[in-house]
């Protein structure tokens, strides 16, 4: 059972929320906040696998939520659900360590699909915020310390990376097999001291002066 905290000021889109989530055959939620304040505050009693925050919170908002869970939590997967597409707070979420963006609307099972992609160890975005940072990082090409230790190929596969390409695509791409891929991945992450492709976004931005977007 997946136990789910959701934090969202909007009680009639809490209260959806929480009632998608206890429909699903393998989900439970188990705190519904309308703050960030009230959802830090009883973490422990709560103890959920995700939390799902929304970015227009009163008083302190969905980004330094994010900050403030991951510092105390730093394994918790977390995934931003809001209206706000504006790039620069996409970045500000993504450095936070949020693990996902979708926009408010979405149908329901792609939210159910991007929770157990999380939870797997992947990242989710909207299509159309994912297309924003891409053409951020193909506008800005930020080369990572350590980069140097990596090998021609796992070059090649980290700028398929972050271009958005999935494993198969990888392998389809260079003309490797998925698993030789995943073998890539794995030093990538271990030269470049991270453990998901969140983790790797959020380093290229704090590299890459990820508040002027428009920069390089």
């Amino acid at each position: 059972m997946i136990r789910i905290a959701i934090i969202e000021d909007e009680p009639a889109e809490l209260s959806a929320l929480s009632r998608l989530v206890d429909s699903w055959s393998d989900g439970r939620c188990v705190g519904a906040f309308r703050t960030a304040e009230s959802a830090i505050r009883q973490f422990d009693n709560s103890r959920p696998d995700l939390v799902i925050v929304d970015l227009g919170l009163p008083r302190m908002d969905g980004v330094a939520c994010v900050w403030k869970l991951r510092g105390k939590h730093p394994g918790l997967p977390i995934l931003v659900h809001t209206i706000e597409s504006d790039i620069s707070r996409v970045f500000q979420a993504i450095q936070a360590g949020a693990a996902g963006y979708l926009l408010k609307g979405v149908p329901s099972t792609i939210l159910r699909q991007a929770v157990h992609d999380i939870l797997a160890g992947g990242s989710v975005m909207t299509p159309s915020i994912a297309r924003q940072v891409l053409g951020w990082f193909q506008r800005s090409p930020v080369v990572p310390p350590h980069a140097e230790s990596l090998s021609q190929r796992e070059h090649e596969v980290l700028k398929l990376l972050t271009r958005g390409y999935r494993n198969e695509e990888i392998a389809t791409e260079l003309q490797i097999t998925t698993n030789t891929v995943k073998t890539h991945i794995r030093h990538i992450y271990e030269i470049l001291h991270v453990h998901s492709r969140g983790e790797l976004f959020a380093r290229l931005l704090e590299l890459g002066s990820p508040t002027d977007p428009d920069a390089g």
